[in-house]
């Protein structure tokens, strides 16, 4: 049976959505990523094929503390072309080792003879088009967690106690993690409730001001200075020079002092789709809070729910989705079991289905609660972020997490689906504040 247990003191991550845990043991609190090598992700799935001549170029990198948007920015400067002729599959965290597959519209060889620290070419070839975000299957995870609160025998019992819990949830849940909104600065989410409420002044005002918990303190007085005088020349003058995005903004409004939308637009892409992104990934943890908190499961339907079937690497599949009614509920959850098709919770927008039943009345009260209606999700300011939604798994299932430790350190290797987060399987496990992961 599944519920929801709210911890006490809160962990912050229901500024995020997360109102609790899906297990009641202990967790083993500690530290993720105390080093870039404690978190490595690996890509998988079938890289783009070799086209002789292609006019693009695969390649996939291992890179050291690397945020994507920027690998890119700094890939695109050595290599002498825009920003917008290099493609990748998935958005990776910074504080992490990763193995990842990009596109560049550039000479194989020149993509090879790359040199940029931390960022190993592992391999280039043509082919004949760019990646797509969401190209990949899955990611595969090496995980340390450290500083754990209590030794290592006690760690042990907690991490099976903890794990026989979500055997009998039936998984874990399949929250968006702490780095969907921001880790130093959990700001997307906010950003994109503004954009989709039609307020694009709010949305950049909130981006270059809003002080985050982890930022440097010359960071911090710098925002809060410009949210009181808004004089883009003295901020220009006054942020570090490492806030790029926000200095970009602001030599637009410096020069167009009444055109938010325009200095928006500035951001790259991906990041500009990230803001809703993140706010849609807010709404869908509240759904999943209170659906744990009813009781309802995870990992059978009930009437309403909406079924899809299970997609490649085990992500979701978002064509003909199922509503689950009276008369089809005991194939439902036949087809739920055998592990072909997933219970779902709404992922807001202009086109997704809304549940039926008691989900229903989950997703409809998340929605109500933040004056919203699927209309919303068309951004006319910025209308290449408007978003259609979707019907995202409840549960991630069949995670099996070879483990270890030792010396205070615990060991995780598991892989996950494309768009799922590792943190929220460490989240179970640890119960840490939300600054650890």
């Amino acid at each position: 049976m599944s519920a929801l247990h709210v911890p006490d003191p809160p962990t912050g991550e229901e500024e995020c959505g997360m109102l609790g845990f899906a297990t009641a043991a202990p967790g083993i609190g500690g530290k993720l990523r105390a080093d870039a090598g404690d978190f490595v992700v690996v890509e998988q799935g079938a890289p783009p094929p070799l086209v002789e001549g292609g006019p693009v170029t695969a390649v996939r990198l291992r890179v050291r503390n690397w945020e994507t948007n920027r690998l890119v920015h700094q890939l695109a400067k050595r290599l002498h072309v825009s920003a917008r002729r290099v493609r990748f599959s998935g958005v990776k965290d910074k504080r992490a080792v990763t193995t990842q597959l990009l596109t560049v519209e550039a000479p194989v060889e020149q993509v090879r003879g790359v040199r940029m620290p931390d960022v190993e070419v592992l391999e280039a070839w043509p082919t004949a088009a760019h990646v797509s975000l969401g190209d990949h299957a899955s990611n595969a995870f090496e995980i340390a967690v450290t500083r754990l609160e209590v030794p290592d025998e006690e760690a042990r019992a907690r991490i099976a106690a903890v794990m026989a819990e979500l055997d009998a949830v039936g998984g874990s849940p399949n929250f968006y993690g702490v780095q969907r909104f921001g880790v130093t600065r959990p700001i997307s989410h906010v950003v994109g409730r503004h954009l989709v409420r039609g307020d694009p002044e709010a949305a950049c005002w909130a981006y270059l001001t809003q002080v985050g918990p982890r930022e440097a303190e010359d960071a911090a007085t710098a925002r809060r200075a410009l949210a009181e005088t808004r004089d883009a020349r003295a901020a220009l003058r006054d942020l570090p020079l490492k806030l790029g995005h926000e200095r970009t903004m602001l030599d637009h409004l410096l020069h167009h002092p009444d055109d938010p939308v325009g200095a928006l637009a500035r951001l790259p892409f991906n990041l500009q789709l990230m803001f809703v992104h993140a706010y849609q990934g807010l709404l869908f943890n509240l759904v999943l809070s209170e659906r744990l908190r009813r009781g309802l499961p995870l990992d059978r339907p009930v009437e309403g729910d909406i079924l899809v079937a299970l997609g490649p690497g085990g992500a979701a599949g978002q064509a003909r989705p199922v509503p689950v009614t009276a008369s089809n509920l005991a194939k439902a959850a036949l087809q739920v079991e055998r592990g072909r098709a997933l219970v779902t919770g709404l992922v807001p927008g202009t086109a997704a289905p809304v549940a039926g039943g008691e989900m229903g009345e989950v997703e409809a009260h998340v929605l109500e609660r933040e004056r919203l209606s699927p209309g919303d999700f068309r951004i006319p300011h910025l209308p290449e972020l408007s978003s259609e939604g979707l019907r995202r798994e409840l549960l991630l299932v069949g995670v099996r997490s070879a483990t270890g430790v030792a010396d205070g350190r615990a060991s995780f290797s598991f892989a996950l689906p494309k768009g799922c987060y590792a943190t929220t399987v460490m989240r179970e496990i640890m119960k840490s504040p939300i600054m650890s992961y």
